[in-house]
């Protein structure tokens, strides 16, 4: 089901992010749900927390602990909720026993591989802001 994501919400999704197996990865998800559809990672600061902080959480709810982010800045990218949002795409929630900061970018019901490119396009840098 479609919900909300804050606009200044950091989003978190791993590599690869070669436009051709991404585009996969949506096809694969649109044969089990009928929606395109990709995986991410997404939340905002809490207080007192920095990004760092945040990644690290992010990391922690990927079940990827142990992943230091100082150490691996190209084992994933990071965005803004606000570039996907504004390219047309939407956040949406399989609900539980789904995590808190899982999220599936919804490309649309009629995606292309120009939707996975703008999509690639959007994760602009490594693990950093």
């Amino acid at each position: 089901m479609q919900t909300e994501v804050p606009r200044e919400a950091l989003v978190l999704r791993f590599k690869p992010m070669i436009v051709e197996t991404v585009w996969k990865k949506a096809c694969l998800t649109y044969r089990l749900n009928g929606r395109y559809q990709l995986s991410v990672f997404a939340d905002v600061a809490r207080l007192s927390e920095g990004e760092d902080d945040l990644i690290k959480r992010l990391l922690n709810a990927s079940e990827r602990q142990g992943v230091a982010p100082a150490n691996n800045p190209r084992y994933f990218l990071c965005t803004e909720a606000a570039k996907l949002l504004d390219l047309g795409f939407t956040f949406w929630k399989d609900g539980p026993p789904e995590v808190d900061e899982h999220y599936s970018v919804d490309l649309g019901e009629d995606a292309t591989v120009g939707h996975v490119e703008r999509f690639v396009a959007a994760f602009d840098r490594d693990g950093r802001r």
